[in-house]
Order: structure tokens, then sequence, then C-alpha cells
């Protein structure tokens, strides 16, 4: 998440990046399934999600409505992977 990043783009230059959404998500799996094996997940882990979801869950104003949908769309994906660390707590 740094200056050029994902939510950096999102918030100030109103441009969903599917391409770094999709790296990002494929990361979070990752870390979800390495984390389910320890069930635990580390607190700059959760923190860095919250984060993630808050920015897509509050969507544009400034964008269209497709946009806007694709961007909540990302937002319940990205609960989704969370549901299944939780899963097997």
């Amino acid at each position: 998440m740094d200056d050029n990043g994902f939510l950096v783009k999102l918030r100030e230059e109103n441009y969903f990046d599917i391409e770094s959404y999709n790296r990002i998500k494929y990361l979070l799996k990752k870390l979800v399934d390495k984390y389910n094996k320890n069930k635990n997940l580390p607190k700059k882990f959760v923190l860095i999600i919250i984060e993630l979801i808050q920015h897509l869950v509050a969507g544009n104003k400034f964008m269209d409505e497709e946009q806007q949908i694709k961007i909540e769309d990302a937002g319940l994906e990205i609960i989704d992977i969370l549901n299944e660390f939780y899963k097997y707590l």
C-alpha cells in the first residue's frame, strides 16, 4: 500500500485498478490459507484488511454506477475471503 498503490488510485485518482485488485485478492487467499493452519491472524494483517474493506465498501461517488458496483463487489469478495478463515476457528 504505497503512494502508487491500489487504495491511492482508488481514493485520489478515482481509478479501480483491476490488475492490482486481483493481485491483492490472490495474496489474501494465500495468507488466509497460511494463517488457517495456525488459526491466528496477525494484527497488522487484520488492520490492513479492515482499511481495504472500508474503502471498497464506502464506494466512490465520483465514479459511474458500473464502477461503483464493481468496487462494492470487490469489497464483498474480500469479506468472503476472510470468511474462509473464520469458518475454521
